[in-house]
Formats: C-alpha cells, sequence, structure tokens
C-alpha cells in the first residue's frame, strides 16, 4: 500500500520540514503520529511542521487505511538542533579558571580546570559547536572513584581532561564543559589538520 518511505531529517529551529507518503491505492485515510500518538488534523498524504522547535524532534511514521486494511510506514527520526548564536546562553555564573590547550590542536586537546570539585555520578561531558553553533562533538568524561585522581597533587583541587578531536576537520569550535547542570569551562580552540 506504501510506496514510498520516509526518511531520518535534522532540521534547525525555527526551520520549515514536509514529510511525505505515497500510496499505490485509491480511497485511502491518513493518520500521523509523533512517537505513537496520533497528531490531530494530521490526515493527508503530507505532514508539514513550519518554524519547527526542539519539541518537535522524535519519530514520526503515518498509518494508511484503505480497503485492504492498514499499513503503518517505516518511522522517521525528526532532529531538531538549535542554534547557539552567542555564547552568552551558557550559564555563566559558574565558569572556572581554566585552559585549553595545544592552540592550534590536532588530534587531543587537554583542559585543566583549576579550584574545581566535582560530584561523583555528576554527568560530566565536553560539546564541541562549530562556527554556526552546531554540535560537532560531544563527549562524555568518565570521572574516576579515586579523590585523587581528580587533583594535580597541588593545593588547588582541579581536573586535567583530554579529548579525542581527530574526527573534527579544521576549524575553530566553542568547546562547553559541564558537569551536572553546571557549565565550566567556555572557551575556543583551533583544529588544524
Amino acid at each position: 500500500m506504501i510506496i514510498t518511505t520516509l526518511q531520518d531529517t535534522t532540521a534547525w529551529v525555527g526551520d520549515s520540514i514536509e514529510l511525505s507518503v505515497v500510496s499505490d491505492s485509491a480511497n485511502v485515510s491518513y493518520q500521523w503520529r509523533k512517537d505513537g500518538n496520533a497528531i490531530n488534523g494530521a490526515t493527508s498524504s503530507r505532514l508539514r511542521i513550519d518554524s519547527i522547535i526542539e519539541a518537535d524532534s522524535g519519530t514520526y511514521d503515518v498509518i494508511i487505511t484503505g480497503e485492504c486494511g492498514a499499513d503503518t510506514s517505516v518511522a522517521a527520526q525528526i532532529k531538531v538542533r538549535r542554534v547557539i548564536t552567542h555564547v552568552d546562553e551558557v550559564d555563566r555564573s559558574t565558569i572556572v579558571s581554566a585552559t585549553i590547550y595545544p592552540q592550534p590542536a590536532d588530534n587531543v586537546v587537554t583542559i585543566e580546570i583549576r579550584d574545581v570539585e566535582l560530584e561523583f555520578g555528576d554527568q560530566t561531558e565536553c560539546r564541541f559547536l562549530n562556527t554556526t553553533g552546531e554540535e560537532a562533538l560531544r563527549v562524555a568524561i568518565p570521572l574516576s572513584t579515586t579523590p585523587g585522581a581528580m587533583t594535580d597533587q597541588t593545593s588547588n583541587p582541579g581536573i586535567r581532561i583530554s579529548v579525542d578531536t581527530s574526527g573534527l576537520p579544521s576549524g575553530v569550535y566553542t568547546c562547553i564543559l559541564s558537569s551536572g547542570s553546571r557549565d565550566l569551562y567556555v572557551g575556543s580552540v583551533a583544529v588544524l589538520r
């Protein structure tokens, strides 16, 4: 009954997207769904979302019902990304002193942060955003369960993190290091190949 399949799509907040299917049957009805739930009023062969927002991210499919019964399309994953237009969108009240090196970097970037203590169990991650604000790399940072491993043997507790950047193309990136709900460091790093 369904001739075409849906394709996964990535869009930016504010974009418009359109999903469509083609059926080889006449006299059919359509019901679009997001994450398994019917979308009110979405009953044509096309689903258009104007001014998409992050909440529109999800899995979309359509049920086509005709004389021969019902057929459900293959689901499409819609990812909506938010453009960070200013580093000011990061919570600066929790920023600490840090150093990122080498500059320019090639395959590994090291971030050293002083005067910070992290709670064990906090999700710590490093994100690299390209110049358009798109997330180019996200790395979960495993923390040792040994408190001494988080210090550099000085009186100031801190952390030293090495991040593999070998998958990033040459360019300038905004690096955001966060732990739990706190942004710890925001800085720039140039990657040169």
